[in-house]
């Protein structure tokens, strides 16, 4: 089976539109308070990542720090090794209530996909 997910994904959600969904879902915060909100809760995320802690958030999921260590490389260019740079990269491991929330929503996409294609056929 073809792997459409690109393809047929939306855009993704920025920053100023996930503050408008969420001042729709609970009008409580003003609009700039929940800005302050999620630019502290990223800091904090990054602060902790930083330090080499995981980050834990209750029924969403882990972000957890991967460290890449320095390694020889081979420059295609010059033929010669060298060093890459060590990096930090950040790994997110969702919780199972939301990986499973994922899977039935994608079994359910590629079944309403196929059932269109079925029409197509037929008709």
């Amino acid at each position: 089976m073809k792997n459409t997910r690109l393809m047929d994904s939306p855009p993704a959600i920025r920053g100023k539109q996930l503050i408008d969904l969420l001042h729709k879902y609970d009008d409580t915060y003003h609009k700039y308070e929940y800005k302050e909100m999620l630019e502290n809760i990223v800091s904090i995320i990054e602060q902790c990542v930083f330090n080499g802690d995981p980050v834990f958030i209750d029924k969403l999921g882990t972000f957890i720090p991967r460290y890449n260590e320095s390694r020889k490389v081979l420059n295609v260019r010059t033929k010669q090794y060298e060093m890459s740079t060590p990096s930090v990269s950040l790994k997110f491991k969702p919780t199972a209530g939301v990986q499973g929330k994922l899977k039935k929503l994608s079994r359910d996409r590629i079944k309403a996909t196929n059932q269109d294609q079925l029409v197509k056929e037929t008709t």
